[in-house]
């Protein structure tokens, strides 16, 4: 890892602290925990308020968790009303009398293969979620981790 301030910007891709945009902010604090605590609190020293700026990164993963999972939902219910129509539709055609056998038949397959479409994407979704929340309760492990880092560097460097 960086062990200097400059090797950190330059890791970040910006030549000053100015720069640093949200994502940015992101990087440097999955960086925090592997750098040498005085390159880290040299760093922490350029932000005034890390708190702040530690919430605002959350405050930021929380408004992306929602919209996410907001447009997910939308997602699913689309899908859900797709395969019910065509549910509905299958059925609507058993209720014909003039079907040979092999017509109902093939209309049950259709059924059933709707039915495992519904628990593929079910299933999918679930996967989904899981990961993003992985990704969510590791960044916030990362935030929670260079806070305490920086809270317990700034009292040794007291000390």
């Amino acid at each position: 890892m960086e062990q200097s301030e400059d090797g950190v910007k330059q890791a970040l891709g910006i030549d000053s602290w100015r720069n640093l945009s949200r994502d940015g902010v992101m990087k440097l604090v999955a960086m925090m925990p592997e750098m040498n605590t005085e390159v880290a609190l040299k760093i922490a020293e350029q932000f005034p308020d890390f708190k702040l700026l530690a919430t605002e990164t959350l405050r930021a993963v929380n408004e992306q968790l929602a919209t996410t999972f907001k447009s997910n939902d939308k997602s699913q219910k689309r899908a859900q009303r797709a395969f019910t129509m065509a549910q509905d539709a299958y059925i609507k055609e058993l209720d014909r009398d003039n079907l040979s056998s092999e017509e109902r038949r093939d209309l049950y397959e259709r059924i059933l293969d709707a039915a495992h479409q519904v628990d593929a994407k079910d299933e999918r979704n679930k996967q989904f979620i899981v990961k993003t929340l992985s990704v969510v309760g590791a960044t916030v492990g990362v935030v929670a981790l260079a806070a305490v880092a920086f809270v317990g560097g700034k009292g040794k460097m007291e000390s």
